[in-house]
């Protein structure tokens, strides 16, 4: 195959990055945007305005153009921070650029639930016989604010996973040393047409790539839709 490529290798290892990419992105994104999003929602005020603010500017921004940006700028690349010389790989250019995308859209899902739960008598009562500020976030608010932002999690790590495969397919992937599917699909162009005479002689160099994106994709919008089902009270006792 083009690049050199065994496509069960690439598609095996390509399971693996895409595991690490999607899972690592969206779970510190989720971290962020919970903090940001409960701060914004629970002190309000200026504190809400300057955070939210900050959000409406980024999510101005198209993602995945943003993404673009990110990576070409950050890929392959060494910085000197406080005096510690850091080689970033294109690989975790591309976790840093999807992470700094993300968490904008679970901090203004989180920020909506805390404002409504923050008015709900077992925070007042909380907050009336003495209980901090951060121990009424983390025992009382987030509790009860945070599923779903965990379920949008869950649907997102398919989606972060399919732009990644997006660039990858435009070669701002990880590069050569990794195993990619978008990455695979893009060296697989070259052997849509088939030989002369069997154009579909070469089938399974696009579609077999393909299919693993799919599944993957399909997979964890499943278990988002699962997660909807079991942690959303509006959907319990339904049939």
């Amino acid at each position: 195959m083009e690049g050199q490529y065994d496509i069960y290798y690439g598609i095996i290892w390509g399971a693996r990055n895409a595991f690490r990419i999607g899972v690592v992105v969206v779970g510190v994104a989720v971290i962020i945007g919970i903090a940001i999003g409960s701060l914004s929602g629970y002190f309000g005020g200026w504190v809400d305005q300057v955070l939210m603010r900050l959000v409406d500017i980024l999510l101005s921004f198209p993602t995945i153009v943003l993404a673009i940006v990110l990576v070409t700028i950050l890929g392959n690349q060494r910085f000197e921070i406080f005096g510690v010389k850091v080689f970033i790989s294109r690989l975790t250019a591309l976790i840093i650029a999807f992470t700094f995308t993300q968490w904008l859209t679970y901090a203004r899902l989180i920020r909506g639930d805390v404002l409504s739960i923050k008015e709900k008598e077992f925070v007042q009562a909380a907050q009336a016989v003495g209980g901090g500020n951060l121990r009424i976030i983390l025992k009382h608010v987030l509790p009860n604010a945070v599923y779903p932002v965990l379920i949008a999690a869950s649907l997102d790590i398919g989606a972060i996973v399919l732009s990644v495969a997006a660039l990858s397919f435009l070669g701002l992937g990880p590069g050569t040393d990794f195993a990619d599917w978008g990455q695979i699909i893009s060296y697989s162009r070259e052997w849509i047409l088939g030989s002369h005479g069997n154009p579909f002689n070469y089938w399974y160099v696009i579609i077999i790539p393909s299919l693993a994106i799919t599944l993957f994709v399909l997979a964890w919008n499943l278990l988002g839709d699962a997660l909807r089902d079991v942690l959303d009270p509006r959907l319990r006792g339904r049939t």
